[in-house]
Protein backbone atom coordinates (compact mmCIF):
# COMPACT_ATOMS: atom_id res chain seq x y z
CA UNK A 1 0.00 0.00 0.00
CA UNK A 2 0.98 3.54 -0.70
CA UNK A 3 1.41 6.39 1.87
CA UNK A 4 -0.89 9.38 1.38
CA UNK A 5 0.49 12.57 1.77
CA UNK A 6 -1.97 15.23 3.27
CA UNK A 7 -3.46 17.76 0.62
CA UNK A 8 -1.95 20.50 3.27
CA UNK A 9 1.39 19.51 2.36
CA UNK A 10 1.16 18.46 -1.36
CA UNK A 11 0.19 22.14 -2.39
CA UNK A 12 2.27 24.55 -0.80
CA UNK A 13 3.31 27.58 -2.44
CA UNK A 14 7.12 28.92 -1.37
CA UNK A 15 6.74 31.81 0.53
CA UNK A 16 9.37 33.70 -2.44
CA UNK A 17 6.58 32.91 -5.11
CA UNK A 18 3.64 34.19 -3.12
CA UNK A 19 5.02 37.60 -2.34
CA UNK A 20 5.87 37.97 -6.09
CA UNK A 21 2.58 37.09 -6.90
CA UNK A 22 0.71 39.59 -3.93
CA UNK A 23 3.18 42.34 -5.20
CA UNK A 24 2.30 42.12 -8.85
CA UNK A 25 -1.30 41.87 -7.65
CA UNK A 26 -0.93 45.22 -5.75
CA UNK A 27 1.20 46.69 -8.65
CA UNK A 28 -1.88 45.78 -11.06
CA UNK A 29 -4.33 47.50 -8.94
CA UNK A 30 -2.71 50.69 -7.92
CA UNK A 31 -2.34 50.82 -12.54
CA UNK A 32 -5.89 50.14 -13.00
CA UNK A 33 -7.00 53.00 -10.13
CA UNK A 34 -4.38 55.03 -11.57
CA UNK A 35 -5.88 54.78 -14.61
CA UNK A 36 -9.92 55.02 -14.32
CA UNK A 37 -8.67 57.42 -11.20
CA UNK A 38 -5.68 59.76 -11.62
CA UNK A 39 -5.05 59.72 -15.80
CA UNK A 40 -6.96 62.44 -17.59
CA UNK A 41 -9.38 61.50 -20.70
CA UNK A 42 -7.46 62.05 -23.56
CA UNK A 43 -8.89 64.33 -25.74
CA UNK A 44 -9.29 62.81 -29.37
CA UNK A 45 -9.65 59.10 -28.61
CA UNK A 46 -11.88 59.50 -24.72
CA UNK A 47 -11.75 57.08 -22.89
CA UNK A 48 -10.52 54.29 -25.25
CA UNK A 49 -7.19 55.75 -24.53
CA UNK A 50 -6.83 54.38 -21.39
CA UNK A 51 -6.72 50.57 -22.32
CA UNK A 52 -3.30 51.27 -23.28
CA UNK A 53 -2.11 52.41 -20.09
CA UNK A 54 -2.76 48.70 -18.88
CA UNK A 55 -1.77 46.92 -22.44
CA UNK A 56 1.85 48.58 -23.18
CA UNK A 57 3.53 47.98 -19.57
Amino acid sequence: MSTRTPLSTQYRVPIGRLSVLAGAAVTMLATIAGVFLYVPTERVQGPAQRIFYIHVP
